[in-house]
């Protein structure tokens, strides 16, 4: 059946009282579920102050570190450098995850019209999750933490909060197997898929499969599949039904959240490794990364389309309703994280803004402002509809909004610029060939960071006062709010209307069997092809072309996935079969596609290792010093396996790389990153016979010709 849309709330002077109860409504009322959603967020609120006091300290010890001297008075409790991972952690697995199944847990029941299992369970699971991620931040100010960023927890208390949240997956599943409703609503596909990915993630990080740089590269992707599959998915769900049912407008298109979906799935994973930009990574891998994120402002438009497009008509509501404020805040912010996004993944931004605060300024904007607000709208819309009281001081909730957004921007800014600051100075003084590790040049640096620090101090503040607001706000609610709410439950719509079909599958096995379990896998698994068909084809695309024939071809991809995203959302009385018919096409494209490139690719392979057994072994030396080569050109045999001795005299990290052509673009081989000290850098020598240049990737003025005879 289809519900329709009832307008549950009306302005903050008038709030609608009603004593009509459905039978869905007392079911859900008799579930023990709300109590473990009222935990979930609760403890959300405690740690989301916890998290501003942390960054406030934090910040403050940069700033004035006579003043906060945590290095000293506290060094075996809370060492300085701990404060950040240890403010990150809370934020992201305290805060934003606690609220994240918080909602989950108040939405999943009302959608599928059926109580969720284990309500006892689920209770004490929001205790214990809350436990593990206070040991867990309490284990890395001591000082026993991971250096990886978010997975800095030991690995056995990840791998407990993987099987904490698997209890969530299991509850969610149940009840959707069991729904009273017969579709499934947007928001359920995106709950579903964010909890397979959550714990997913989180035991991948916890394995100790790689070390060295490959440990990087397993920390990046995991880090983004906590970020983006796992919050962000999860507040997209939140406002495709907190902004309906708030609005009593519709939402706008399933079929666009659908596909916005699938580019998540498909773009997000592999963009972590643009974090890696200048890293020993191979160079393959960071330019299909830069290229993923790149294409993964697509999913973003498109759900920035989808929010605005269900609010066309609703933006008087913004005036008089506190939650459609808040993901009203959200949408905005996220417009501004999708201009962000692709400038901070280039290779020229990253030449300067690597290995500063200026990407944490950037992820910040995307959890704490956009995650944030989602997840904030929904706690103002679920509170009173769980407990039936009104909330205790209605006129806080905007003024912690406007703490809020102040203190986040604030941050935000002095990170991203403080972090472009730093970047110009380091590289000014390595152009110049002065060593910025120490000294005056250090001190050039390290002085305008205090300005940025003290910035970024009442940024937190006026966090840590609006998470003092919330807090109060939610007590009162909870112990002395006036009754007021009494639930009604209905189905917020899509604009699409619903005709009958003819059933291919029986009704029963397509609710219980083929919808909540085979699609998923079956989605999981093309995700996964298409991804690595899609990676494949990128490669081909560099080794036979150049980096900036990839980034085109990627963001190529990326526009084919808008617009035929943007036509079937538009195409509102196009057939199931017709979109059906349409993806399908799609992903035998770039799964043939992969293959022909994975032939390619192979067969490449096999003639360059022909050739180096056929030809000549050859030994050559380099030295780096002063920002400069010691030798202006070098010849080898066309064909001949090198081996090139480089030697770092400087403090500074180079290293060697050769190109087709003098603009950088067309590479024939990139070493890693080295130190000072030495490394061999083994590669084959292309078989054409002709002139190339070798450069050192991080200072292009370092360059010489690279002879092949």
């Amino acid at each position: 059946m289809t519900a329709t849309l009832t307008q549950e709330t009306a302005t903050e002077a008038t709030p609608v009282r009603t004593d009509e109860r459905s039978r869905s409504s007392a079911q859900l009322e008799s579930s023990k579920g709300d109590l473990a959603s009222r935990l979930y967020f609760v403890v959300s609120g405690v740690f989301f102050l916890g998290a501003c006091l942390a960054g406030f300290v934090w910040a403050a010890s940069v700033m004035s570190p006579g003043v906060v001297s945590l290095a000293e008075a506290n060094a075996k409790l809370a060492p300085h450098g701990n404060l950040l991972p240890v403010a990150w952690n809370i934020a992201v697995y305290g805060w934003l995850s606690s609220a994240a199944f918080g909602a989950i847990l108040y939405i999943v029941p009302r959608l599928t019209g059926t109580p969720l299992r284990f309500g006892e369970i689920l209770a004490l699971n929001a205790l214990a999750w809350a436990g593990l991620v206070g040991v867990g931040a309490l284990t890395v100010a001591a000082g026993f933490g991971r250096p990886l960023w978010l997975l800095e927890y030991p690995a056995p208390l990840h791998l407990a909060m993987a099987a904490s949240s698997l209890v969530v997956l299991v509850s969610v599943m149940l009840s959707i197997l069991t729904r009273v409703e017969q579709r499934l609503y947007p928001s359920l596909w995106y709950f579903v898929a964010a909890l397979m990915w959550l714990p997913a993630a989180l035991t991948l990080g916890s394995l100790p499969i790689y070390a060295g740089i490959g440990q990087a590269i397993q920390g990046a992707f995991v880090a983004q599949y906590v970020l983006g599959l796992w919050l962000f998915v999860v507040g997209t769900g939140v406002a495709y039904y907190v902004l309906p049912k708030e609005t009593g407008c519709p939402l706008y298109s399933r079929r666009l959240a659908q596909l916005s979906l699938w580019g998540f799935a498909i773009f997000w994973g592999l963009a972590g490794g643009a974090r890696l930009v200048f890293s020993p990574a191979s160079g393959a891998y960071q330019s299909v990364s830069i290229a993923f994120a790149i294409s993964a402002t697509v999913p973003l438009l498109a759900t920035v389309a989808n929010v605005t497009k269900s609010l066309k008509g609703t933006w008087p509501q913004v005036a008089t309703s506190p939650v459609v404020r808040w993901m009203t805040t959200g949408v905005v912010l996220l417009l501004l994280y999708t201009v962000l996004l692709p400038i901070s993944v280039l290779r020229s931004v990253n030449q300067i803004t690597g290995l500063t605060g200026a990407g944490y300024g950037i992820e910040r904007v995307l959890l704490f402002g956009v995650v944030g607000s989602w997840l904030f709208g929904c706690a103002y819309f679920a509170l009173p509809r769980i407990t039936g009281r009104l909330w205790g001081y209605p006129r806080v909730i905007d003024w912690q909004l406007g703490l809020f957004v102040a203190g986040l921007l604030t941050v935000a800014i002095a990170e991203i610029v403080g972090g472009a600051v730093q970047g110009f100075l380091a590289n000014s003084g390595a152009a110049q060939a002065f060593p910025v590790s120490s000294g005056k040049a250090w001190e050039t640096i390290a002085g305008p960071q205090r300005w940025f620090a003290g910035m970024a101090t009442l940024g937190w503040a006026a966090m840590a006062v609006s998470a003092v607001s919330a807090l109060s706000n939610g007590i009162k609610t909870l112990i002395g709010g006036e009754p007021g709410f009494v639930e009604t439950v209905s189905l917020p719509e899509e604009a699409a209307s619903v005709r009958p079909q003819a059933e291919v599958v029986p009704e029963e096995a397509r609710r219980r069997l083929v919808e909540p379990v085979m699609l998923p896998l079956a989605s999981a698994a093309t995700v996964v092809v298409v991804v690595y068909s899609a990676s494949r084809i990128l490669l081909a695309v560099q080794r036979y072309g150049s980096k900036a024939h990839a980034t085109a071809v990627a963001l190529a991809m990326a526009g084919v996935v808008l617009g035929v995203a943007s036509l079937l959302a538009a195409g509102r009385r196009l057939s199931s079969g017709v979109a059906a018919g349409v993806l399908i096409v799609g992903v035998l494209a770039v799964v043939g596609g992969g293959a022909f490139a994975q032939w390619r690719l192979k067969a490449a392979e096999e003639v360059a290792s022909g050739e180096t057994a056929a030809g000549t072994s050859v030994t050559v030396s380099l030295t780096a010093q002063n920002i400069a080569f010691d030798k202006s050109s070098l010849e080898v045999p066309a064909g001949a396996a090198v081996s090139l001795a480089f030697e770092n005299k400087d403090p500074l990290e180079h290293n060697f790389s050769v190109y087709r052509d003098e603009q950088m673009k067309n590479p024939v081989f990139q070493g890693s990153l080295q130190g000072q000290g030495s490394i061999t850098y083994s590669f084959v020598a292309p078989s054409e016979q002709g002139t190339y240049y070798f450069f050192c990737d991080v200072h292009p003025t370092m360059k010489g010709i690279f002879r092949v005879a």
